[in-house]
């Protein structure tokens, strides 16, 4: 596993038909699809598998965020929004799953 940026999670929302969204913005390094958000907590560790990155454009036009759509649901949006407190900053991870 190689470590490739840093995303700061500040909300979490559900689009049908596409899959769980984590709204919020790069940190630093890099983002690319097929690459994990990795969540490290007291009792688990889970990797979530990015399916794409789209732009999230707000009301006031300076205001552009990021999101990642995840790739596969491996785990519910209410167990999402209970295991990660927002705005929480996570790694970016490249890895052969």
């Amino acid at each position: 596993m190689l470590k490739t940026g840093s995303f700061c999670i500040e909300y979490i929302f559900e689009i049908k038909g596409r899959g769980i969204v984590f709204g919020g913005r790069i940190v630093d390094g890099f983002i690319s699809s097929k690459n994990y958000l990795r969540i490290i907590t007291k009792n688990k560790t889970v990797l979530l598998k990015i399916k794409s990155i789209e732009g999230i454009r707000h009301s006031r036009l300076d205001n552009v965020n990021t999101g990642l759509v995840l790739d596969e649901t491996v785990i519910k949006l209410d167990e999402l929004k209970d295991l990660i407190e927002t705005p929480n900053t996570f790694e970016i991870i490249s890895c052969n799953k």
